[in-house]
């Protein structure tokens, strides 16, 4: 005699009618409809970010391409953040390029400045060194030698400190001479320049004679 045991209801499959007081059946969570389409990733941003960062960047180590390093600084910043906004809103999924991108135009951005300070600094400096050579200026470490006569044009050719003394001021004196006087040295333009400082006794004397 065989013993007989009641079966489990079965769950019913999707798409069939559930037996009555049974409750219908949900459709598993991977589930798509016929004709359902799944968007492929749009991770062009991210991806362009990290190409046009590192371009950046190598335009950005030579200084005088700073002008290039700039623009494409900006469009990477740009295009990062876009990516990372479409990481955001489940578009992409490349969030970490789109970070990286984004941190190689900061990077190129930086080097663009400084080698827009160097270029321009190199720039003025050989525009001063021009006008000097065109004016016919030289150092005073040239022109200034403690012992020896003071030229009469020193205030025309003088440009900078040197030879151990500070920039020299000259001052017309009642008697039509020129006094020049540094911080430790003296004289009177065509005569010879002496090593002295405001406490010197003979500057003293000069220095009366020439406002007196």
């Amino acid at each position: 005699m065989s013993s007989w045991e009641p079966q489990p209801p079965q769950q019913p499959q999707w798409g069939q009618q559930p037996p009555p007081g049974q409750p219908p059946a949900y459709p598993p969570q991977d589930y798509h409809p016929p004709g359902y389409y799944r968007p492929e990733p749009r991770n062009g941003l991210g991806l362009a970010a990290v190409i046009v960062g590192g371009i950046g960047i190598l335009f950005g180590l030579v200084p005088l391409t700073f002008w290039i390093a700039g623009p494409l600084a900006l469009a990477a910043i740009v295009l990062g953040l876009a990516g990372r906004g479409r990481v955001r809103r489940g578009n992409a999924t490349n969030g970490r390029m789109a970070v990286t991108g984004t941190i190689l135009g900061v990077g190129a951005a930086a080097l663009s400045m400084v080698g827009a300070v160097i270029v321009f600094g190199a720039f003025d400096q050989a525009a001063e060194d021009l006008d000097d050579a065109l004016s016919g200026a030289g150092p005073c470490s040239e022109v200034l030698v403690v012992g020896q006569p003071i030229p009469e044009a020193i205030d025309q050719g003088c440009t900078e400190a040197g030879g151990g003394l500070t920039f020299p001021g000259i001052q017309d004196c009642a008697d039509g001479r020129r006094l020049l006087t540094t911080d430790d040295a003296w004289g009177f333009l065509g005569e010879e320049l002496h090593r002295g400082g405001a406490d010197d006794t003979e500057f003293g004397d000069a220095f009366d004679a020439c406002t007196g």
